[in-house]
């Protein structure tokens, strides 16, 4: 059985309190271990945050990493040996930490630096032209001794907005070997900070005082099942001589965590923005021209980032279901299971992303129904407005005919029949005429009825 019944007997015994159960784990655990899910037992996140952003550069060319040396950056490598060798012990360690798990960070190196390095890890000239080149696309390479990933990821700094639309896109590469990892970026991206942070929260990664992992063998030999459940609960692995050692294939799962998490915070702005939308396309109150454009501007907007997010986790999808199903040997099974909690995290933005583009999808046709509608209310105003106007003119039609009748040259009932020189027989043009105009405007009415 996998069941530790004696820790489950002590966790029976604690009092139902948060204190208790605080200080059974941190007993347990240490006390600046975490929870499986990254929560901190102590309140030490700010601190090592703070800490961190003083110390991190994210502009640094050279960013090396062990689990005994701990961070250590510089515009030459020079300079950040010259940091690490007198911790472990002067130039004669200098074989310890190159035979311990490190992770290599390298922000926009020359052609002559990718060169030197191709020829130490002997890194493939095709790999070499896309660490160069830096936009190509998403992939997941299998060499004889590595693993090369090229993962796009959203550009952290504000300017990050191509015409005003899409969001602006980078890459960042991972190079996994068995006992390191080398990663690439052209940007001073944000992904390098939090896998550091992680990995400076992980209990017993960098806590010896003097850099050689003995103090966690001693800890090991005392508590062997607390050394256990600690190893399921941070980036750490067993080295050679048993000290404590840098997992390389867990900073690999933790880049690609970090860049799925990235977008999250993104994608909460685009729901919060669709939500928005649908209630104005279907509010009440009316919207101006400039509104209109900006309405329609912002759908598009909220459309477009939607499909790139979407096309960003497919990507990633398939990267991660690929070296799942293939079983590479440089992902431990451990890591795996990590792997499979990303890819589930995936899958659950890709339903939110269907769902913000039906909500934008709805907002559009609802605002293109809400067009249509005024579009026809105005016509029909405009409608009854000419009905009412054909009316009135056709109901002063005999009016004006009566009042034109005047003007003609015809015997005019009233009028001095000698002296204007007109016969008797201009009465009975004036009333064939009168009866003439009297049909007409009946029959006018009776047209302009059938219509209206």
């Amino acid at each position: 059985m996998s069941i530790d019944y004696q820790l489950l007997s002590s966790y029976f015994s604690v009092h139902a309190s948060p204190s208790a159960t605080a200080a059974l784990a941190q007993s347990v655990f240490g006390r600046d271990a975490v929870y499986p899910s990254g929560a901190p037992l102590a309140a030490t996140v700010d601190s090592k945050t703070a800490s961190l952003r003083r110390s991190f550069n994210p502009q640094n060319k050279f960013t090396f990493f062990t689990a005994a040396t701990g961070m250590m950056q510089g515009n030459t490598l020079s300079k950040v040996l010259s940091n690490v060798l007198p911790p472990m012990g002067g130039a004669a360690g200098l074989d310890r930490v190159a035979s311990a798990p490190f992770w290599l960070d390298l922000f926009q190196p020359s052609a002559a630096d990718l060169a030197v390095l191709a020829q130490i890890f002997r890194i493939h000239p095709v790999c070499i032209d896309g660490l160069l080149t830096g936009d190509v696309r998403e992939k997941c390479e299998v060499y004889d001794h590595y693993l090369y990933l090229s993962l796009a990821t959203l550009a952290d700094n504000a300017e990050s907005i191509v015409d005003d639309m899409a969001l602006r896109e980078t890459y960042y590469h991972v190079l996994l070997f068995a006992d390191c990892v080398i990663t690439v970026r052209r940007e001073p991206l944000r992904h390098t900070f939090n896998v550091l942070l992680r990995l400076l929260m992980s209990p017993g990664l960098c806590g010896d005082d003097d850099g050689t992992g003995r103090k966690q063998q001693q800890r090991a030999a005392q508590q062997p099942s607390a050394n256990k459940r600690s190893s399921l609960l941070s980036p750490v692995a067993a080295g050679p001589s048993g000290a404590c050692a840098l997992a390389p294939d867990w900073v690999a799962y933790a880049v690609v965590s970090d860049m799925v998490d990235g977008a999250q915070p993104t994608l909460r702005g685009i729901e919060a923005e669709a939500d928005e939308l649908e209630r104005q396309a279907t509010g009440t109150e009316d919207l101006a021209t400039d509104a209109t454009e900006a309405l329609l501007e912002r759908v598009r907007c909220g459309t477009k980032r939607t499909a790139q997010i979407g096309r960003l986790l497919a990507a990633k999808e398939e990267l991660i279901k690929r070296m799942l199903k293939r079983k590479f040997a440089y992902f431990q099974p451990a890591t795996q299971v990590y792997l499979r909690d990303v890819l589930d995290r995936i899958v659950t933005m890709k339903h939110a992303l269907a769902m913000v583009k039906e909500t934008l999808t709805t907002a559009h046709a609802d605002y293109h129904t809400r067009i249509t509608w005024r579009t026809s209310a105005a016509s029909r105003d405009s409608e009854q407005k000419m009905r009412t106007m054909s009316l009135i003119g056709a109901a002063f039609v005999p009016v004006t005919g009566i009042s034109a009748v005047f003007g003609l040259e015809t015997q005019v009932p009233g009028m001095p029949h000698p002296e204007a020189g007109f016969t008797d027989e201009g009465h009975i043009v004036f009333i064939s005429l009168l009866l003439m105009m009297a049909m007409v405007a009946a029959g006018h009415v009776l047209v302009l009825r059938r219509s209206f």
